[in-house]
């Protein structure tokens, strides 16, 4: 009789214990959101040539809440060429209702030859090459 208490009591305290580990969804919790990305092309370029600039995910806010709001596209956002920690103003973007972007930019004449990593605003640069200058003679 004692070994059958124990059993229920046992199954009573492993009942209580799985019941705990019950998962059930958080409301309003989130995933962190991505950074904004670009994409440069063409990849290698010289000085005075122009590069198209894509980009997605600019937005003021995180849409991974279950009301889905993403806030409003970023504005003014800084176009940057950074050659070894020197950086160049590359102009400024819009984002557009959804978030995303497309630029094109001129590369700046006084740009180094070399990589160079190419940003708008928080994204995360892309690496693109620099040729050098080409001078004509005279």
């Amino acid at each position: 009789m004692l070994v059958a208490g124990g059993i229920v009591a046992g199954g009573i305290v492993t009942a209580a214990l799985l019941a705990g580990c019950a998962s059930t969804p958080t409301v309003g919790a989130s995933a962190a959101c991505e950074a904004p990305s670009i994409t440069v092309e063409p990849r290698a370029v010289a000085p005075g040539e122009s590069v198209m600039i894509t980009g997605e995910g600019f937005m003021s806010d995180c849409d991974d809440t279950p009301d889905g709001d993403a806030g409003d596209p970023l504005q003014g956002l800084e176009v940057v060429f950074d050659h070894d920690g020197q950086t160049y103003a590359g102009g400024t973007a819009d984002a557009g209702p959804s978030g995303t972007l497309s630029i094109t930019v001129p590369v700046p004449l006084d740009l180094p030859a070399g990589k160079v990593d190419v940003s708008v605003g928080t994204s995360e640069p892309e690496t693109i090459t620099v040729s050098p200058l080409e001078t004509t003679g005279g």
